[in-house]
C-alpha cells in the first residue's frame, strides 16, 4: 500500500529542511503533484469553500494543460430501477439523460478551447464493473461519441450492494494508463454503501477512508473526486459522498473535491452538469418556477449561450412550461424552436426533449442595438403551479475565451528564471485577443508545494484592454508550486444600474521559478513500468548542470532502482535557454499493479556562475503493471485444451462442481406454512380455509442468502449434490426426510429441487398417515387422498422460498401451483411415510423388495408404495407405430421405451418422457424427465425445459429463466439438445444439427437430427406426420400432439 505517513508537504519539507539550503544553491524544483491541482493543500486568500474551489481547479487545470482525463462511476444498485418492496430513485433513467449532458458540455468545451478531453466509464454495485477504455472525447450532431455506452447504464439497475470501497479501488485502476495531467473522478450513487458481510455502512467507509484506502490513493495520485448524490430519503448518501470529496477526516490526504446534491432525479442533469467548467465568463443562479433571472450585457461579451433546466418533484403538478427571454426595452419572446431573432440579435433556440420539461438552451449573437442592457429570462406556467419546482440558470458568455499564457505548451510545466516576465493574453474563440467595456481584473499568484504562503504576483490588476505582463520579481530564491490566475468581469451597468459580476475564468499550470543562473526542472516525471522494466525522459532548461545519481524508491511492497543516462560521471550541461533531457531507467524484480505515488528522485543541480549544488526532489508518477506472460498463457491454454480432449470424464465431474452452486443473489425470503388435505384442498391449519399466502407475510420473512453449496430455508437445510454420474445434473436437495418438491421430485425420500430454489416450494410431512386401501383407477397414486370413507389426514408444512424481488404477479402464480398441485404432492408424501413415521420410499419390505426400492432411488419419476405388489406394476405396452423397429423396442424394459417401468433412465426409455401409451407414467430420463435425461422437452439431465444440470432453466446447470428450454448454455426458448438454441456453434432457429436451434439436435424436439419426428430412421418418430413433431431419441409422440416428458404440472 501507499506510504501515506506524511503528507506531500511534509515530504518535501524533509528534503529540502528549510529555506536556508534552498537560498544557498537557488534550485528550482516543482515538487507538486503535476497538473494535479486538486491535490494541492488549501491556501489562505482563495476567498472559495472547499468544493467551490475544487470546481474552479479543475476548470483551471484543463484550462492550463488543454487536457483532462474524466472517469465517470456509475451506481447500478436495484434500489434505481426499485422493486415491489423498494420504491425507485430513477425510475426514468435520468441519471443517463445526465451523464449525457455533462459529456456534451464536456465536448463543447473542448471544441470551444482546443483541448483534448478523455472520458472513461464504469459502474459499480458489489464489484467495479469496467464499461469502456479511455475515448476522446468528440461532439456530434445529436450529442457525443459515447452516448451510447452512457445509454447502456439505463438497463444496468440490478446490483444487490452499493459497494463504495470496490468503486473507488477499480477508479484508481483505472487511472493507470491515464497521461492527462487533470484526471478526475465523477462518482454517482443513490444511497449509503453496502456490501454482503458488512454490518453497517460505517464498516465500510472506515475501509473507504482508511490511510491506505481507495480515497487516499486517489488523492495521493492527484486525482479529483467529485461526488454527486441523489437523495433517497433515510439512504440518503450526502454525509458519506461528501466525505469522500471534501472531508479531512477521509485518509490523510488533503481533500480536492466537491460533493453535488440531487435533490431527486429532476435535479440530476443540473448536478452532472455543475462539473463542467464555463465555456467562458459565468452566471449561475437557482430560482423558483415563478421567479425571474435578471442580468445585464454590454457591447463587448458577445457571443452568449443561456441554458436552463427545470427541476423539483413539483414539476409532474404543472401542465406547461414556456421559457420567456425580454430584451432591454423589449417585449417578452418565448423561446420556441422557431425563434430566430430577439430585437435585432439573431439565437438559436434548443428545446429539450420531452422528459425534460421547459428547458432550453439559447446562443445568442449580439448584432443590433438592443444588445447592451439588461435581460429578463423566465417561466410562463401553464396549468398547475408549485411551490416544489424550480430551474437552475446558467449563462456562458463569450464560449470559448481563455487566459492564454505566452510559451506556455499543453501537458508541460512552466519553468521560469526570477527575472523573466509572463506575458497574459485574454482571446475569444476566433484567436483574437478581446477586450470588456465593464469592470476586468486579474489576480496571478503561486502556492508552493511545500506548504509556505502563496506568493501574490499581480493582484485585481486591471486587464481591461485583454493583455497584462506578470512579472515574478516578487520570488526570493527559487520556489516550485502552481501558478493560479483569475479573470473577474463585471459587465457594464444600463441606466445607472449595476453590471453583473460574473464568475471568474481560471488558468492553473505547474511553474518552478529560478534565480537566472540556476537550471530548471519539472515538477514530476510519468514512469510506466511494464513488467520489471520502463524508461521516462526528465526535460531540463538552463543554465547549468544536471545530474541524477543511481538509486531506489519503494511503491508498496516493491522496490524500484533506477539509473539516468546523465550521471556524475556525465553531467547534463546547459546555457541560458538551451533545453535538453535525462533518460531514466527503471527495474524492479517483481512485476505488480500498483499506481506510482509518493515518490521521488533526487536531482542534483549546479548553479552556472557560482558553481553552488543542491539537490531536488522531483515527483514520479505512473503504473507498474504485470503484462500477461504470452507464453505460458499459450502453453496453458494448449494444455487445458488437451485436457479437455483426453481426459473428458473429468472436465464433466469439475463442470458438475463448479455450476452445482445454489445462487447467492437475489436473496429469498423463505416462509414455513402447516397445512393438511381437506378432501383435495390444501387448508392451512394456521388460519383456516383453502391456501393462500400474502405478499407482506413473504416480504416479512427474513431474508437469507446461499453460502452457494446450501441455504436455510425457515430452518429446513437445503444442500447441494452433485450424484457419481457424470452425465447427471447436480441438485438441491432438502436434508428434510418426507418431503417433495412443488414438481414432485424426490431424492432419498427428500425433496429434490432446481439449483436455483427461489420462488419453489416444497412440502414435509410431520406425522404418517395410516393407509385407507383405496387406490386411484390407474395403479399409479396407490391410495388416494381425501377418498370418502378416508379415516385419516396429513399434517405438513409447505416451505416457500419467495425470491426477494417476487412481484405480487409472480407470488399469485405460486399459490396457483400450489392449489393445483398441492394435494397431489402431500397424498403422495402420505403413500410413501411408513407406519413409524420413517419415510424409506415405502412401508417395510422384504430384502428383495428392499433392493428393488434401492434401484429405484435414482429414478425421477413419482415413487409406488410398496414395491412388487399389483399397483406398482406397469400396463402393458401398446402397440408401437413405428415402421423401423419392432414395437417393444422402446418399450417396458427397452432401449428407449416410452412406457413406465422401463428403459435405461427411470420409468421410462433411455432418459425419455412419456411414451406412446395413455398410461405411460410422466416421468424419466437418464437424470429426469425426457429427452436425453431432460425434462419437459429439453435436453442431457435437466428439468422442465432446461440443459445439463439445469432445473427449470437453461444451460450447464443454469438458473431458471436463463434459457429456457435449451441446453448446455443456450438462448431462450429453444427447445433443444445439447446445446439447443445455439447449439454447437450454430445459429438459433436453424432446425438441425448436432445440438442447433430451434427444437433439434441431440434428443431434441419438433426439429431433426438424431430423433427426428415424422420421418424414417433411428429413433424416429411415426412417418406418416400424424404426431406433434416432438420425439426424443427413440421415443415418438403419443400420436395426438402431445410432446414426450411434457410435464402436467
Amino acid at each position: 500500500m501507499l506510504d501515506n505517513a506524511t503528507t506531500m508537504a511534509g515530504r518535501i519539507a524533509r528534503r529540502f529542511t528549510g529555506r536556508r539550503v534552498i537560498g544557498a544553491v537557488g534550485v528550482a524544483a516543482l515538487t507538486m503533484v503535476a497538473g494535479s491541482t486538486g491535490a494541492l493543500a488549501q491556501g489562505p486568500g482563495s476567498g472559495q469553500g472547499g468544493g467551490d474551489r475544487a470546481l474552479s481547479e479543475f476548470a483551471g487545470c484543463i484550462a492550463g494543460s488543454k487536457s483532462g482525463d474524466i472517469l465517470l462511476v456509475m451506481d447500478e444498485s436495484g434500489s434505481l430501477a426499485g422493486t415491489d418492496s423498494i420504491t425507485a430513485t430513477d425510475p426514468d433513467a435520468k441519471r443517463v439523460d445526465a451523464a449525457q449532458a455533462f459529456v456534451k458540455k464536456m465536448a463543447d468545451y473542448a471544441d470551444a478551447t482546443g483541448s483534448g478531453i478523455n472520458v472513461r466509464l464504469a459502474g459499480f454495485g458489489g464489484d467495479y464493473n469496467a464499461a469502456t477504455d479511455w475515448t476522446a472525447l468528440e461532439s456530434d450532431d445529436d450529442g457525443t461519441n459515447v452516448d451510447d455506452d452512457i445509454e447502456a447504464f439505463a438497463d444496468r439497475a440490478n446490483e444487490n450492494w452499493t459497494d463504495y470501497s470496490a468503486g473507488l479501488t477499480g477508479a484508481a485502476a483505472a487511472f493507470r494508463d491515464s497521461e492527462s495531467p487533470c484526471r478526475t473522478v465523477l462518482f454517482f450513487s443513490d444511497g449509503k454503501p453496502t456490501t454482503e458481510g458488512a454490518a453497517d455502512d460505517s464498516v465500510i467507509m472506515d475501509q473507504v477512508c482508511h490511510a491506505d484506502g481507495p480515497v487516499g490513493r486517489l488523492r495521493a495520485s492527484g486525482i479529483q473526486v467529485f461526488t454527486i448524490g441523489l437523495s433517497n430519503g433515510d439512504d440518503d448518501p450526502a454525509e458519506h459522498l461528501r466525505r469522500i470529496s471534501e472531508g479531512a477526516d477521509c485518509s490523510v490526504h488533503a481533500p480536492n473535491g466537491a460533493y453535488i446534491p440531487a435533490a431527486d432525479a429532476s435535479a440530476l442533469t443540473a448536478a452532472f452538469e455543475r462539473m463542467a467548467p464555463s465555456l467562458g465568463l459565468g452566471y449561475d443562479e437557482s430560482r423558483g418556477i415563478d421567479e425571474s433571472v435578471e442580468f445585464a450585457l454590454d457591447d463587448s461579451v458577445t457571443p452568449v449561450q443561456l441554458s436552463v433546466t427545470p427541476t423539483g418533484p413539483g414539476l409532474d403538478d404543472i401542465g406547461a412550461l414556456i421559457p420567456v427571454l425580454t430584451p432591454p426595452g423589449g417585449e417578452p419572446i418565448d423561446l420556441t424552436g422557431d425563434v430566430s431573432d430577439i430585437a435585432g440579435n439573431p439565437v438559436t433556440v434548443t428545446e429539450g426533449n420531452e422528459d425534460a420539461k421547459g428547458s432550453v438552451k439559447v446562443d445568442m449573437e449580439r448584432g443590433g442595438d438592443e444588445w447592451a442592457g439588461n435581460w429578463t429570462f423566465g417561466y410562463r406556467v401553464e396549468g398547475g403551479q408549485s411551490d416544489d419546482a424550480g430551474y437552475e440558470f446558467k449563462l456562458d458568455i463569450i464560449p470559448g475565451l481563455s487566459i492564454v499564457v505566452a510559451d506556455s505548451q499543453p501537458n508541460v510545466p512552466l519553468a521560469k528564471s526570477d527575472d523573466d516576465i509572463i506575458g497574459v493574453s485574454i482571446v475569444g474563440p476566433d484567436g483574437d485577443q478581446r477586450r470588456f467595456d465593464g469592470d476586468a481584473r486579474f489576480t496571478a499568484r503561486i502556492e508552493p508545494s511545500n506548504g509556505d504562503a502563496p506568493i501574490t504576483l499581480v493582484d485585481n490588476e486591471d486587464i481591461r484592454s485583454g493583455s497584462l505582463d506578470v512579472p515574478l520579481d516578487k520570488v526570493n530564491g527559487t520556489v516550485a508550486g502552481n501558478l493560479r490566475m483569475e479573470l473577474a468581469v463585471t459587465t457594464a451597468g444600463d441606466e445607472g444600474r449595476p453590471g453583473t459580476q460574473l464568475k471568474p475564468l481560471h488558468f492553473s499550470k505547474d511553474i518552478s521559478v529560478a534565480p537566472a543562473t540556476m537550471p530548471k526542472l519539472p515538477g514530476s516525471v510519468s514512469l510506466d513500468v511494464h513488467g520489471t522494466e520502463g524508461t521516462t525522459t526528465m526535460q531540463v532548461a538552463g543554465p547549468g548542470t544536471v545530474w541524477v545519481d543511481p538509486g531506489s524508491f519503494t511503491v508498496d511492497d516493491a522496490t524500484i532502482e533506477y539509473t539516468a543516462d546523465h550521471d556524475e560521471s556525465n553531467p547534463l550541461e546547459l546555457e541560458r535557454g538551451e533545453t535538453g533531457e535525462i533518460v531514466l531507467t527503471a527495474t524492479t524484480g517483481t512485476a505488480i499493479d500498483r499506481a506510482i505515488a509518493d515518490a521521488w528522485i533526487p536531482v542534483t543541480a549546479v548553479d552556472a556562475e557560482s558553481g553552488q549544488q543542491g539537490t531536488v526532489d522531483v515527483r514520479v508518477e505512473g503504473a507498474l503493471t504485470a503484462p500477461i506472460d504470452k507464453a505460458t498463457f499459450g502453453v496453458a491454454l494448449v494444455l487445458a485444451l488437451l485436457l479437455a480432449l483426453l481426459i473428458p470424464l473429468g472436465v464433466l465431474y469439475l463442470m458438475k462442481y463448479l455450476t452445482g452452486r445454489i445462487p447467492s443473489s437475489p436473496g429469498i425470503h423463505a416462509v414455513r406454512v402447516p397445512v393438511t388435505l381437506d378432501g383435495t384442498t390444501v387448508v392451512r391449519t394456521d388460519k383456516g380455509g383453502e391456501f393462500d399466502l400474502t405478499y407482506e407475510e413473504v416480504i416479512a420473512a427474513p431474508r437469507v442468502t446461499s453460502s452457494g453449496r446450501s441455504v436455510t430455508l425457515a430452518g429446513e437445510q437445503v444442500v447441494v449434490k452433485t450424484g457419481l454420474n457424470p452425465f447427471e445434473p447436480p441438485k438441491a436437495v432438502a436434508e428434510s426426510p418426507n418431503s417433495i418438491s412443488d414438481a414432485g421430485e424426490r431424492s432419498g425420500g427428500s425433496a429434490q429441487l432446481p439449483l436455483a430454489v427461489h420462488d419453489h416450494w416444497f412440502a414435509i410431512a410431520q406425522t404418517p398417515a395410516p393407509s385407507t386401501g383405496m387406490q386411484d383407477p390407474m395403479g399409479q397414486l396407490g391410495q388416494m387422498p381425501g377418498a370418502p370413507g378416508e379415516d385419516a389426514s396429513i399434517r405438513a408444512s409447505l416451505i416457500v422460498a419467495a425470491d426477494e424481488g417476487i412481484t405480487r404477479e409472480r407470488l399469485a402464480a405460486i399459490v396457483d401451483d400450489i392449489r393445483r398441485n398441492g394435494a397431489d404432492r402431500l397424498g403422495r408424501l402420505r403413500e410413501t411415510m411408513s407406519t413409524d413415521g420413517s419415510a424409506d420410499g415405502g412401508p417395510a419390505e422384504s430384502s428383495k423388495n428392499d433392493k428393488e426400492s434401492k434401484r429405484a432411488k435414482g429414478k425421477r419419476g413419482r415413487r409406488e408404495a410398496g414395491a412388487g405388489d399389483g399397483r406398482n406394476q406397469s400396463p402393458q405396452p401398446q402397440p408401437s407405430p413405428q415402421n423401423d423397429f419392432p414395437s417393444d423396442f422402446g418399450s417396458n424394459d427397452s432401449f428407449g421405451g416410452g412406457s413406465a417401468g422401463s428403459g435405461f433412465g427411470s420409468n421410462s426409455g433411455f432418459g425419455t418422457g412419456p411414451g406412446s401409451t395413455p398410461d405411460a407414467n410422466r416421468d424419466s430420463g437418464f437424470g429426469q424427465g425426457s429427452g436425453f435425461g431432460s425434462g419437459g422437452g429439453s435436453s442431457f439431465g435437466g428439468n422442465a425445459g432446461s440443459g445439463f444440470g439445469a432445473d427449470g432453466g437453461s444451460g450447464f446447470g443454469g438458473n431458471p429463466g436463463s434459457g429456457g428450454n435449451s441446453g448446455f448454455g443456450s438462448n431462450p426458448g429453444s427447445d433443444s439438445g445439447f446445446g439447443g438454441g445455439s447449439g454447437f456453434g450454430s445459429n438459433p432457429g436453424s432446425g438441425s444439427g448436432f445440438g442447433t436451434g430451434g427444437s433439434s439436435g441431440f434428443g431434441s424436439n419438433s426439429g431433426s437430427g438424431f430423433g427426428r419426428p415424422s420421418q424414417g430412421g433411428f429413433g424416429q418418430g411415426p412417418d406418416s406426420g400424424s404426431g406433434s413433431g416432438r420425439a426424443e431419441w427413440g421415443v415418438p409422440d403419443d400420436g395426438a400432439g402431445n410432446p414426450p416428458g411434457d410435464r402436467d404440472r
